[in-house]
């Protein structure tokens, strides 16, 4: 029951976030001596990011460009009236600067949308700009408080959930593979296979992603350091990962080759289709690693050996086939 209760609030955690963030937010501002507090929870919406880190990054980049804005507006919003020029100018000028000084987009939107409502509504309250500066703080602290400790995203689950995926789609395309040879070993079935792998590749950047943005998100939190040390270890099983892509699109060119070149003999087909379907196995049997369940891994053996007599010559061939491979690929690109 209780973890049913804590899986709702986790999903549903945006909703609580925002609604705590914009009511404390408000009250504290209102505490502080704000008359329209409004603009302490409207920071607070914006700054609720995804993660941590990004809720950070955005507060902090808020603040800035409050702060710039204001003081550029400041200095000379006493003796310009508002019109079409004046508003141009002001704008410009502002915007410039923060470009000189090599502020990222999103600091300068903040010191146009401070330079403009400053300039605007200084003449209706003189303590506008004070009220913004401090709404704006207020805000941005406050949601970056709740994002931290009220039911902050669990990406580490997600990033799991990749891997695990990924290695079911590697052990399916060993598979393919296997069967592949099985069935004579077509051309154009073979690149097909060549196509799923690198789909397989585009996946394999998109973990990575997830990877990094949730280790990126848990660097930031108190309380991750268990998802930390877990993301480590997703790195490596992502890393041998890839290096299982790399492998399977090095032997699929060499069987295409092989078949290719018709020395390929029927029995060949037959054991090395035993072999591929015992790496998907292998890889299906790996994946329960990360679960913390390798006891049959770690028994498992393959038959995948090299014939009598070849030990001596496997890393001259080796050589010559990756050698060739590098030459055809500089070839095709050209």
């Amino acid at each position: 029951m209780t973890k049913t209760i804590t899986q709702f609030f986790s999903k549903t955690s945006i909703i609580w976030q925002t609604a705590l963030a914009c009511a404390v937010s408000w009250q504290l501002a209102k505490w502080s001596g704000s008359k329209d507090p409004f603009l302490a929870p409207l920071t607070s919406i914006l700054c609720l990011q995804p993660t941590i880190d990004q809720s950070i990054q955005f507060a902090f980049q808020r603040i800035v460009g409050t702060s710039i804005g204001i003081l550029i507006i400041e200095c000379f919003v006493q003796w310009l009236n508002v019109n079409f020029w004046t508003l141009f100018l002001v704008i410009l000028i502002s915007v410039g600067i923060a470009y000189l000084m090599n502020f990222n987009n999103i600091v300068i939107h903040q010191i146009a949308l401070s330079v403009l409502l400053v300039f605007l509504l200084t003449r209706q309250s003189h303590e506008y700009a004070i009220d913004r500066l401090r709404d704006t703080f207020i805000g941005a602290v406050t949601a970056v408080i709740v994002c931290l400790f009220l039911f902050p995203p669990n990406l580490t689950k997600k990033v799991k959930q990749s891997l695990l995926t990924f290695t079911d789609h590697l052990s399916d395309n060993f598979t393919d593979f296997a069967v592949w040879i099985e069935n004579g070993c077509k051309i154009d079935e073979g690149e097909q296979i060549q196509h799923h792998i690198k789909q397989l590749l585009k996946e394999s950047h998109q973990v990575s992603s997830e990877l990094e943005k949730a280790l990126n998100h848990n660097r930031l939190n108190i309380f991750a350091k268990k998802d930390l040390v877990r993301l480590s270890k997703h790195q490596q099983n992502l890393l041998r990962l890839k290096n299982g892509c790399a492998h399977l699109s090095g032997m699929l060119r060499t069987t295409m080759d092989w078949a290719s070149s018709g020395s390929m003999t029927p029995s060949d087909r037959q054991m090395w289709a035993g072999y591929m379907h015992q790496l998907a196995s292998y890889i299906q049997a790996w994946k329960q690693t990360m679960n913390n369940q390798s006891a049959y891994f770690n028994h498992m053996k393959t038959d995948i050996h090299l014939p009598a007599n070849m030990d001596k010559i496997q890393y001259r061939y080796s050589l010559y086939n990756a050698a060739n491979e590098f030459i055809e690929d500089f070839k095709s690109l050209s």
